[in-house]
Order: structure tokens, then sequence, then C-alpha cells
């Protein structure tokens, strides 16, 4: 038996070998998008692409046999290890019930079965791996042609379009190709087959010492976040033979099939068991809390399973953002034109920026889940250190300039880090400088009324008018943002075109002592709304949420 934690983590070391792959063939094909030079006539461009791609081809094909010659050893350590692993819980049941099983070097069945493992999981992984020749001069051919073709229609510069097609390849990284014409990400493709591997070898030679040993009944292991199909099933006793009182094994858990048990990334495995001297491993209860475990997310319940399914998409966001900045890491150091060095770093530039944001979304996913974190999922293995502190000081590079542009460098959060755990707490700092970030952005306030005079500004309308009954019996306990815009206002003194501010007093006033009283609006959105004409300004409230909406001057 192997453990659902021994499972997940098996494929690592060999996805990481092949994730040096992966971006060695990024790096490839967007060094030499760079050097192609300008597009003179379009037959020179073709020929220059055929040739490309030919040499791109064989380069692939090098890589992948040195890449699969380096990951034999791995491969045959981590099958090795998993048989002494697996064999070590089945023993224990054995010797339990009398019984002395083989060593496993000493089972010419095992063995057979170990080296058969082996073989096939070498073999399907160089398979795999051959498939991204293909598919990446393909991706080669696809980038430049359009690059050719948005240039010679007009619609492109020679930069901007080089530009398009080294983004295109970095966000494809590399795929492997199946019979069935279905695509993979290289490092998904072999986390599947590594685990799919090592999990169905470990499990038929369990089987042969169930057969040596005449155990009929197995019992599946159990875990947190199974897929639905798997529940069903997991942590319950079966016979292999499907005869007496306990359900057919194979009929029941799919054993043998991609979708069952031990079959496509599965992380279920199963050990023997004998009736009347085994007790079951998991107790219905235990059983029942892990099929109805759930985590919450924004307020919300979501099963386990699906939130580490949201994990994984996270994950994914991240290591393809990886896989772009690496790409334009590569543009910018092997094109010999600064305009092209230039629109790359600024696309790189752009790219921190995502990473950091998917990052910080990630982080606080996990927060509010309390699932762990699995680092090694997200990354982009050999996307190195320099590349990777280039892509942080971008990042804060483009925040500070970002808060300077906005008037709010003093007062904003001083850096992207403390920035993002402002957002993710969803504090009452974040939300005025997000409001205030909107008003610039929008022109209702010039980006000279700085953070520090809006947030000055929003304390006051907290200390003097939250709290605040109006003289239509509505409390006032929160406020819009946008009210804020208004009581600074475009201009402070009248011009044409631009509006004027609203004092807090001539608000209140409006609340309090209102001249006149505008009809009660429902709202497409449920809202209620009301506005009530002061002597100097209006003022408009949610009468649901009890919360001021907008002013104006009058």
């Amino acid at each position: 038996m192997l453990t659902p934690e021994y499972l997940e983590s098996a494929p690592e070391g060999i996805v990481e070998l092949y994730s040096k792959l992966d971006e060695t063939i990024t790096r490839d094909i967007v060094r030499r998008l760079v050097k192609t030079g300008g597009v003179s006539s379009t037959a020179d461009w073709q020929i220059r692409r055929l040739q490309e791609s030919g040499l791109l081809y064989e380069d692939i094909i090098r890589q992948v046999s040195q890449m699969t010659d380096a990951s034999e050893p791995q491969v045959r350590a981590l099958f090795q290890d998993a048989g002494i692993e697996s064999l070590k819980y089945d023993f224990s049941i054995y010797e339990a019930a009398g019984l002395t099983p083989l060593p496993r070097l000493q089972s010419p069945a095992a063995a057979m079965v170990l080296q058969a493992g082996i073989q096939k999981t070498q073999g399907y992984l160089k398979n795999l791996s051959l498939t991204t020749a293909t598919t990446t001069q393909q991706a080669y051919i696809n980038a430049v042609t359009l690059a050719e073709m948005q240039v010679e229609s007009g619609a492109f510069d020679y930069v901007t379009a080089i530009r398009n097609a080294v983004r295109v390849a970095a966000q494809s990284g590399t795929t492997v190709l199946y019979p069935t014409g279905h695509t993979d990400k290289l490092d998904v493709a072999v986390r599947r087959a590594v685990l799919t591997g090592v999990s169905q070898t470990s499990a038929q030679i369990s089987e042969r010492y169930a057969d040596d040993m005449g155990c009929d009944l197995v019992e599946t292991t159990a875990h947190a976040g199974a897929r639905p199909s798997h529940q069903i099933w997991q942590g319950k006793v079966f016979s292999r033979s499907g005869s007496g009182k306990y359900p057919d094994f194979k009929q029941n858990t799919g054993y043998g099939t991609g979708a069952g048990l031990c079959g496509w990334n599965c992380r279920h495995s199963f050990f023997p068991f004998f009736e009347d001297l085994s007790e079951s491993a998991y107790p219905r209860n235990k059983i029942q809390e892990y099929n109805s475990h759930t985590v919450t997310y924004n307020d919300q319940n979501v099963s386990y399973y699906d939130a580490t399914q949201m994990q994984r998409a996270y994950e994914r966001r991240i290591r393809a953002t990886k896989r772009e900045l690496a790409g334009y890491d590569e543009g910018v150091k092997s094109t010999d034109s600064d305009e092209l060095r230039n629109v790359l770093k600024e696309k790189f530039n752009d790219s921190s920026v995502k990473l950091k944001r998917q990052e910080s979304e990630l982080k606080d996913f996990l927060q509010q889940t309390r699932l762990d974190r699995q680092r090694e999922r997200e990354q982009v293995i050999s996307f190195g250190r320099s590349p990777a502190q280039s892509a942080r000081h971008a990042a804060e590079q483009r925040y500070q300039q970002w808060v300077k542009n906005i008037g709010a460098k003093d007062s904003a959060p001083n850096s992207l880090a403390k920035y993002y755990k402002e957002k993710y707490n969803n504090s009452p700092a974040y939300k005025l400088l997000k409001g205030y970030s909107n008003a610039v952005d929008n022109g209702d306030i010039s980006p000279l009324v700085g953070l520090k005079q809006y947030t000055d500004t929003a304390h006051r309308v907290e200390s003097d008018i939250l709290g605040l009954t109006t003289s239509t019996g509505v409390e006032i306990h929160s406020y819009a943002t946008h009210f804020i815009d208004r009581v600074i206002g475009q201009v402070s003194t009248p011009h044409p075109g631009k509006r004027c501010g609203v004092s807090i007093e001539d608000a209140k006033d409006a609340l309090i002592h209102p001249l006149k009283l505008g009809d009660v609006h429902n709202m497409e959105n449920g809202d209620i709304r009301q506005t009530l004409f002061g002597k100097n300004a209006t003022v408009t409230i949610s009468i649901r949420d009890e919360r001021l909406i907008q002013t104006n001057p009058r």
C-alpha cells in the first residue's frame, strides 16, 4: 500500500527534471524568433522559417534524448523505493496473520512487475517528450507565420509582430500530443504519467503477494478531497474474487481502468484485509468526515475537492506567467534590436506585475481555506534567481510609479507586498486607496489632491456624518467612496465644465434640514434611494443600506 501523501509527492523530482526541458524549449523558440531579422520578401521569410523549424526539431530531439537518459536513473530509484514502501504495511498485516511473505528481492513475480513498470513508464515519458518536437516545431511555424501575416497586412510593424509572436510562444510553453489529439502541458503530462505508473506498479506487486498469501479481501485507502466518483468506494473492504458478502473489487472501484482506483492521478491504494483479524483502518465516521469536508472561501462553503481544484487552477496560472517571464527574459537577452529589447522589457514588466497579483491571490485563497501551499506546483523549475529577482524588482517599480502618478506616494502602502496584504484583508485603507485611484483615473478629482487629503476627508465624513439620522428617519452607517469624490470635487472654484466640491457642513444640512425631498427610487439591484435637497447641496442616500451615495452643490 502507498499512502495518499506518498503518491502526492512521488512525481516531484522527475517533474522538476522535465520542467528544465520545458523552459529550454520555450527559450529556444523565443531566441529563434527574435533572431529572424526584418521581414524581407515572402519567399526569403518562408525559406528561413522552414530552415529554422527543421533545426529546432533536430535540437529538441537531441534535448529529449539527453533528458530521458538523465531521467532513467530517477525513474528506477523512485519505483524501487515505492515498491519497498508499498510492502511495508502489507507485510505487517501478513505477519500478523501468521504468514511469511518472501522479501521483494526474492520474489520473481514482484521483480518482473517492478521491471515492467519501470520500462513502461520510461517508454511513456520518452514518447510524451518526443511529441514535443512535433508540437514545438508547429508552434514555431505558427508564430513566425503570424508575424509574417501581420507585417504583410500593414496592420503591425515588425517589432510589434515579433512581440506578439514571442508572447504566443511564451504563453504556449511546451505541450505533448496524445494519439486522441488531446494536448497537455509537458509538466502536467509527466506528473500524471509518473504518479499513475508508480501507483499501478505498486498495486500489481501487492496483487502478486495477495495471490501468494491466499488473501482475497483488500481495503482501499481514503483521504479528504477525493474526487466524487472515488468517494463512493474509498475506505471500504472488497473481495478480489467477487465472492462472499463483500462487493467485487474491480467492478466497484474500477481498478484496472484509467478512471478508477490506481488510474489517472489517483492517490488511492489498497492493502490486505483478513476477516476476524483485521479492523478497518477507516471508521465510518472518518469516511463521512472526509467526504463531507468543506472549507470557507469568500464567505461561501466549498467542498474540499473543489477547493483543491481551485488551488490547482491558481498554480497553473502562476506557472504559465513564469513561462511568459522566461520567454520575455530570453528575448531581451537574445535580440540585437534596441527597439525590440525595450518592447520585450515592457512586456516582462507587465507579466511581473501579473505574477505578483496571482501569487497574492493564491496566498489569500490559502489563508481563507487553510489549505497547504505546495510551492513545487508553482515552479517553472529553471525560472532561475536572476529572472525571478528581475520580476520582483519590475513589479515593485511599477507599483511605486503608479502610486507616484496618482499622488499617493507618501500615503499608500510603501511596498507592493503591503498593498496586496491590505487588499486581501479588504482593509479600510485599501478601500480608500482603491476609491482614490478610481476617482483620479475617472477624472472625478485631481491627482494633486493626494491620498492624504482624500483619507482625511473620509475620516471627517466618518466622524461628522456617520451615526447621524436624516429628517426621513434613516440612520447613516456607511458611505460610498464616490461620496468622498463629490465632497472634494474637481475644482475648488467655479469653472466651466467642472464640478465644485461640497462642504461637509452643507451635506449635513441637506440630510437634517432638507428644503425638498426627492422621489424614492427602486433600483434594478434592489436598492432603494432618495435625494435630499438642502440649501447649498443635494445628497443621495441608500435607504436600504443606510449609506451615503453621492452629493452635488446647488
